[in-house]
């Protein structure tokens, strides 16, 4: 009972975050890739990973939603661009998020690597078929930015972003 109750809870607490995902407008489906050596955006970067394979409907989120729910210092974030599959069936998602300073980027790197623990533990129980997407999630950094993909090639992500982007292990814990 405890296995299944958890998870009915935190996804009826992650829709009334999200307003009910039936509010925000889904991300296109078709999406022409930016080229990410001129414009160096959390926008451009979500945009060139979805544009280079197909997500589950993904859906913009709020920076105060998402400050919320990835636990990320709102003073320290410069930029950012966080969609996902606000059904939560898939934990598919593109995370961006630029830094202010280098300091607060080390900061919201490890933020963004507790979410990933966080989200990999909680799928364990609630839809395990899923861990696979979640175990090769894309964790990388260039400059002060951070870039977290849970998608379903995490190799077509990593095309996406190019050899810019600096590559970050998992921690021990995750899996």
């Amino acid at each position: 009972m405890k296995k299944i109750l958890l998870p009915a809870l935190l996804m009826a607490a992650w829709l009334l975050m999200v307003g009910a995902a039936t509010e925000a407008t889904p991300v296109p489906a078709l999406i022409l890739a930016p080229d990410l050596a001129v414009d160096t955006s959390c926008l451009a970067v979500a945009q060139a990973v979805a544009a280079g394979q197909t997500f589950a409907p993904l859906t913009p989120q709020e920076p105060e939603e998402v400050y919320a729910f990835v636990n990320l210092e709102e003073e320290a974030v410069a930029d950012l661009a966080f969609w996902l599959d606000a059904t939560a069936w898939t934990p598919e998602m593109i995370l961006a998020v630029t830094a202010t300073n280098e300091e607060t980027m080390e900061r919201l790197r490890d933020q963004v690597q507790a979410f990933w623990d966080y989200l990999t533990e909680q799928y364990r129980d609630y839809a395990s078929a899923e861990l696979p997407k979640l175990e090769n999630a894309v964790f990388c950094t260039r400059g002060l930015q951070v870039v977290f993909v849970v998608s379903p090639d995490a190799a077509l992500a990593e095309a996406a972003l190019g050899k810019d982007f600096i590559k970050i292990a998992p921690s021990p814990n995750a899996f």
